[in-house]
């Protein structure tokens, strides 16, 4: 579990798959939750049935303590944070990477999500179906 009053944790999610036939809409998406603890790098990462808010706090609760200093994007399924017992703090990338004011970034989640993705072995074993997302994020925790 991630926690403590001075810790700061990072949570995103993003998609990994192919659009269809190179349109906007996706064909063979799968969304994936993740957590990353600033000081320590710890993690967690969960594979969504889909990112509604009542799917992203279960791994939240699960994973992150009361108390604990949360930083995230501004999407609109998060603001149900506000009424949960985090530091909620957000960024909005669509106008600066790190917020001006309080010096709060996603720069740590962001760049995980760009290894996890541009990794070789992970990029041959996301394009074999038989593979599980979930045992993508093992292999990619051990290499």
């Amino acid at each position: 579990m991630l926690r403590g009053p001075d810790v700061i944790v990072e949570i995103d999610e993003t998609m990994f798959g192919k659009r269809k036939y190179s349109r906007d809409k996706h064909g063979n998406e799968t969304w994936v939750f993740r957590g990353i603890e600033r000081s320590s790098n710890k993690c967690f990462s969960y594979v969504l049935q889909n990112r509604s808010k009542n799917t992203l706090l279960l791994p939240i609760r699960n994973n992150i303590k009361e108390g604990t200093a949360v930083i995230l994007d501004c999407w609109k399924a998060y603001c149900c944070l506000q009424n949960e017992c985090f530091l909620h703090l957000s960024v909005n990338r669509s106008l600066h990477f790190k917020d001006p004011e309080m010096g709060t970034h996603t720069n740590s989640i962001e760049s995980s999500w760009s290894a996890i993705k541009v990794s070789d072995c992970l990029r041959q074993l996301f394009f074999e179906k038989k593979r599980r997302y979930g045992d993508l994020f093992v292999i990619f925790i051990f290499i």
